[in-house]
């Protein structure tokens, strides 16, 4: 009998278990190690959100930038609808000879039909939107022969309200000489 309790004894005493301890340094070391991986994670999110947002204003602006200098390059003239050297629109006379006027209202850059009315070159709606102001004046001739263009606009993340994850500027300050105003 007393070989069979000193057994079972023994038995308990070479079973293998976690103190108290331990369990509890394990615990913490795992909560450790997913607060740090968290944050990593988050952190890596918000630094995606950010350059995509950032992207999304380049490519309007590339966009802008390419559609008003290759109609200002293809112009005959161009003026500052009031007479001016500067103003929020400007007014160019194409080799085909219509008319074309870009005017920046509201945050949003526009340009004219043929029928006279205007439609929108850039969005301010979101998501994707962007905000575009113009720096004092959007559009300024300078010079008589030649005659050169310089934009000033900075086109901004138009979702009001959103964290700094959301925000981003571009600005754009392109010259384009108009090549017909060279004498």
């Amino acid at each position: 009998m007393k070989s069979k309790i000193k057994r079972q004894f023994d038995m308990k005493k070479n079973q293998g278990g976690f103190t108290l301890v331990e369990m509890l340094l394990v615990v913490l070391l795992l909560a450790l190690t997913m607060g740090l991986t968290s944050d990593m994670l988050i952190s890596l999110l918000r630094s995606n959100t950010k350059t995509q947002v950032i992207n999304e204003i380049e490519q309007q602006a590339n966009f802008v930038s390419l559609k008003i200098e290759k109609e200002l390059r293809d112009s005959v003239d161009v003026k500052i609808p009031g007479g001016g050297p500067s103003g929020d629109s400007i007014e160019l006379t194409l080799r085909s000879g219509s008319t074309v006027t870009y005017r920046l209202q509201g945050g949003v850059l526009q340009r004219s039909t043929t029928a006279g009315s205007f439609v929108p070159v850039t969005s301010n709606s979101s998501p994707g939107g962007v905000v575009v102001s113009g720096n004092g004046s959007p559009f300024t001739i300078t010079g008589s022969n030649p005659k050169v263009v310089k934009l000033n606009m900075t086109f901004n993340q138009a979702q009001s309200g959103a964290g700094a994850s959301y925000k981003g500027s571009i600005k754009l300050e392109p010259s384009i000489v108009i090549r017909s105003s060279y004498q």
